[in-house]
This record gives structure tokens, C-alpha cells and sequence, in this order.
């Protein structure tokens, strides 16, 4: 199928070519730097605001990246004496388009960077020169047409005073403007690693500090306010995780009585279980069913979930009520009871069970009982297709919203969901034709900024 290919003139163009493997959006392509080569050039990674990387170019200035999706990247590429340029790449997608579709062509970037001029206003070069995100109407990422349509004659009308004053001046005026701009980016350089040694720590403390492992939460938030005294939050952080680490400690202590204390607790109910245990084996034993009977009760309700009691006393009550017929109509009884509970928590299958159990034992009500079978076969067949008909529902209203804003991947989704629930389904089976005529191909591309 074909996708749409977005030019955007920032100093060349777009196209794209290679394929993307997995959930991952790939970026690559190359840096060039006026006049030299790309060796020292740098290339910052942000994610969600954050440093996650810095890259060094090589002399031939390829780079291969990969983003996961659902983030807001920001590509920074630097070269000391030159015009540092930022591209943004949001990487939001629609779940339903990453379960259906997640395989993105790349975009391939030809990153093009000129010398530093003092005189020359760069302050176009501190934002992002273009924006790169996901289009739900072509199913695919393009740049943000009207970003780059208010920004492109700034950044051109720029880069031509540059060359001009490149012309003009002499080769020695130009060493001296790249040597102020490199000791301003070793400057930049030193605040950058400040920044990043403090954020780490932040980071590792916070991460410490939220799964409630304090004590390296305090290490952490400690090392941060050395490097950034004037940071008030590490500071009020630092005296939160002290008060807490003290807290857990108390309460593990609390916690290492109350274990001891309900430990010796259940030995002393276990002592007595066995007590109770040993009277009523020997008075059942000795045919003493009372005495029996009361022992194992007695064990019973200590509550330390042990069967043998509850056994025993069934064992005492088949002796104690030998007559078959009252043993058969005392389950009935029972079996129909729970059913008619069950009918009452709204538990139909459970219910059904039950009367059938019921029905096996004795032939009492028998009419009733199938009646009440009908019945609840009728109400479990009910909620079974009321269920299917709202799935279906919400998937086709779905897909309809998703239709009607020419967001066809979201709408291609949800009308396949609906025909999963009613294969048979004729709005669903056209509308799918329809996107899938609207969307055609992915298409790769390419771009040089």
C-alpha cells in the first residue's frame, strides 16, 4: 500500500527507505559538518525530558537509533565552533494501531551543520527545526506540516546570513568566533555533567524512595544536594526518607513481636488440637460416640483448617443415624438448599449443579426441579448472547467514531473486533473495505534537514 511522502524543506528533504523490526521506531542517517569532518560531533538523546544518552560522531557521521513507542524524544547534534540543531520525534501511537500494525518504515535524517557567527541571531537553532509524530489519518509518522511551515523561512533566512558573513570574513576572524564557541561549549559541557551526575542521583533516589528502600533513598538525595546546594527538593526529600527509614524500622520491629507473639499463639492451639485429638481417638475407640463427637468439635472450632475432625464427626453421624433413607433425604435436603441459594446470589451454573445433585439422589419434585432446569438454561443462554450483542456494539461504535474522523487504523481495528463477535456481519465487512481502500501501503522515506 502507498503512503502519502511529506517534503519538508529545512535545508534539503525527506524520504525513507529500511525496515523497522519489532515495536521500535527507527531513526538513522548522517551529520555533516560545513567544511570539516563529523569526527567529535555529539548527538544528546532526551526522553520524556530526561538525558538518556550522548552519542560521538565518527568522521563519517552515521547514527542508527531506536525508540520505543508512547515517548517524546529530542535529538540535540553538536559540534563545538557550529550551529547546534534539535529535531523532536513523539512517538505516540494508538494502542490499537501497535496491536494491529506495529512495523514503521524509518526515517532517515541528513543532518547538515554550519559554523557559529557572532553577530548572527541563532536563537531559531534552540528549538526543534522540525517535528516528527505519528498521523492517524495515513497510518504513519510525518513531520508537522504547519511547525514546519513557520519556521522554515527563519531557519533558511539564517543559514544564508551565515554563508554570507562565512564570505566575508577572514579565516582567522572565523578561528577566533569558533574558539569563543568552544570555551562557551566546554562551559555548557561542565553544566551538562553537573546536570547529569545530579539527575542520576535524584533518579536512583527517587526509585529507592518510591519501593520504600530508604536508606539508599537517603545515600542518594544526600549526594544530589551536595552537587546542587541551592535545590530545595532533595533536601525536604532527604528529611522525608530519614522520618520514613525510622518508621519501617519501628515497624519492622512491631511486626517481628507480632510474629513471634501469633507463633506462640498457634503452638499453644496446636498443643491443645492435639489433646482434644488424642481424647476423642481414644473415646471413639472406646465407642463413646458423645464424648467423641464433642472432643472433635471441640478441635474443630480451634479453626487451624484440619479436616480430620470435620471426617471423624461425619464418620460418628453415619453410626449415630444408620437409616439409609433419612442419610439420602438429609443430602437432598441439603443439595436442593444450595441451589436455591445459589438461584438467589444470581449463581446459574452453580444452581444447576446443585439440582441436578438434588435430582440424581431422589425423584421428589421432580417436575419442579427440570422446570427450574428450563429456566435457568433459558437465563444462561440469554446473558451468554446479551453479552456477545454489546461487545459487538461497543466495537462497531468504535469503529464508527474512528471512521467518521478519517482515523482509519484505529477503525480498521475495531471493525475486525466486530467481526470476530459476528463474522457474519455485513456494516462491519463493508465498512472494512472501505478503510482498507482509504489507507493503502506504507510508504518509506527520507529527509535531510
Amino acid at each position: 500500500m502507498n503512503k502519502i511522502l511529506f517534503p519538508l524543506l529545512l535545508l534539503a528533504g525527506m524520504w525513507a527507505s529500511f525496515p523497522l523490526a519489532g515495536q521500535q521506531l527507527t531513526i538513522n542517517g548522517t551529520v555533516h559538518i560545513e567544511g570539516e569532518s563529523a569526527e567529535n560531533a555529539t548527538l544528546e538523546i532526551l526522553k520524556n525530558g530526561q538525558i538518556i544518552e550522548r552519542k560521538t560522531m565518527t568522521k563519517r557521521g552515521n547514527f542508527n537509533l531506536r525508540f520505543a513507542f508512547g515517548a517524546d524524544y529530542r535529538l540535540t547534534f553538536r559540534k563545538e565552533g557550529y550551529v547546534h540543531k534539535i529535531v523532536s520525534i513523539n512517538t505516540e501511537v494508538p494502542e490499537e494501531v501497535l496491536e494491529s500494525n506495529p512495523d514503521f518504515p524509518p526515517v532517515k535524517l541528513i543532518i547538515k551543520l554550519l559554523p557559529a557567527i557572532e553577530g548572527i541571531d541563532l536563537s531559531v537553532f534552540d528549538q526543534a527545526i522540525a517535528i516528527l509524530l505519528y498521523n492517524q489519518e495515513i497510518d504513519d509518522f510525518s513531520f508537522d506540516k504547519e511547525y514546519s511551515a513557520n519556521i522554515q523561512q527563519r531557519i533558511l533566512t539564517t543559514e544564508q546570513a551565515i554563508r554570507r558573513t562565512l564570505q566575508q570574513r577572514g579565516a582567522a576572524e572565523i578561528e577566533k568566533a569558533r574558539e569563543a564557541a568552544r570555551e562557551q561549549a566546554e562551559r555548557q559541557k561542565q553544566l551538562a555533567a553537573l546536570d547529569e551526575a545530579y539527575l542520576k542521583a535524584l533518579t536512583q533516589a527517587d526509585e529507592a524512595f518510591n519501593r520504600q528502600d530508604y536508606e539508599p533513598a537517603v545515600t542518594a538525595y544526600r549526594e544530589a544536594a551536595r552537587l546542587k546546594p541551592d535545590e530545595e527538593y532533595p533536601k525536604r526529600r532527604l528529611d522525608e526518607a530519614r522520618k520514613r527509614a525510622e518508621a519501617l524500622r519501628l515497624q519492622r520491629e512491631r511486626e517481628i513481636a507480632q510474629q513471634k507473639l501469633d507463633t506462640e499463639r498457634k503452638n499453644t492451639l496446636l498443643d491443645r488440637y492435639a489433646r482434644l485429638i488424642a481424647e476423642a481417638d481414644a473415646a471413639f475407640n472406646d465407642e463413646n460416640y458423645a464424648l467423641a463427637r464433642l472432643r472433635y468439635t471441640e478441635a474443630q472450632n480451634l479453626r487451624l483448617g484440619e479436616e480430620y475432625p470435620a471426617q471423624r464427626i461425619r464418620e460418628i453421624d453415619g453410626i449415630i443415624n444408620s437409616a439409609k433413607y433419612k442419610a439420602r433425604l438429609a443430602e437432598y435436603n441439603a443439595q436442593k438448599a444450595l441451589a436455591e441459594k445459589s438461584m438467589q446470589q444470581k449463581n446459574y451454573a452453580g444452581a444447576k449443579i446443585y439440582y441436578q445433585k438434588a435430582l440424581a439422589i431422589l425423584s421428589i419434585d421432580r417436575e419442579e426441579i427440570q422446570k427450574r432446569l428450563l429456566d435457568i438454561d433459558r437465563i444462561i443462554e440469554a446473558a451468554r448472547l446479551a453479552e456477545i450483542e454489546k461487545t459487538y456494539r461497543e466495537h462497531i461504535r468504535k469503529a464508527d467514531d474512528a471512521f467518521n474522523q478519517k482515523a482509519y487504523a484505529v477503525a480498521r481495528y475495531y471493525y475486525r473486533k466486530a467481526l470476530e463477535v459476528k463474522p457474519a456481519d455485513t456494516h462491519a465487512a463493508g465498512r472494512l473495505r472501505e478503510v482498507e481502500s482509504h489507507i493503502g501501503s506504507r510508504q518509506e522515506k527520507e529527509t535531510e534537514l
